[in-house]
């Protein structure tokens, strides 16, 4: 009686584990099949130039410029990366599904952002 209880379970747990691991199996290795098209979008903004205009790069102000982003085009992941050059900083966001990345000229304070979004396929697997 216990043998066939402890197949009966067993047996079930083990299906569903082989049953998870072949659907995102399938559906990583083929995104463009269950995720849909991606969505692209670009948006255009313009930061508090004293952000970003500072010579020194140690005087960058990186949280008010990654603040300001989140809250003004409602980005919810986390940063990824954070890059310096003499004319440009550029801002990368990751999260699931989702990734924006914002382009600022340190000369003006003006910044492009591009946005891809994957979908609720892309979301959850």
């Amino acid at each position: 009686m216990l043998s066939r209880w402890l197949h009966i379970y067993v047996s079930m747990v083990s299906f569903a584990i082989v049953f998870f691991f072949s659907v995102t199996g399938i559906t990583l290795n083929h995104p463009d099949t269950f995720a849909g098209a991606l969505k692209n979008t670009q948006e255009k903004g313009k930061l508090n130039l004293q952000w970003v205009s500072s010579k020194d790069t140690n005087q960058i102000n990186k949280l008010n410029i990654v603040e300001y982003l989140r809250k003004t085009h409602n980005i919810k992941a986390a940063v990824s990366e954070f890059r310096i050059d003499d004319s440009q900083c550029s801002v990368s966001f990751k999260g699931p599904g989702y990734a924006a990345d914002a382009f600022i000229n340190r000369e003006n304070g003006s910044y492009d952002i591009m946005f891809i979004r994957a979908g609720v396929v892309g979301w959850v697997f």
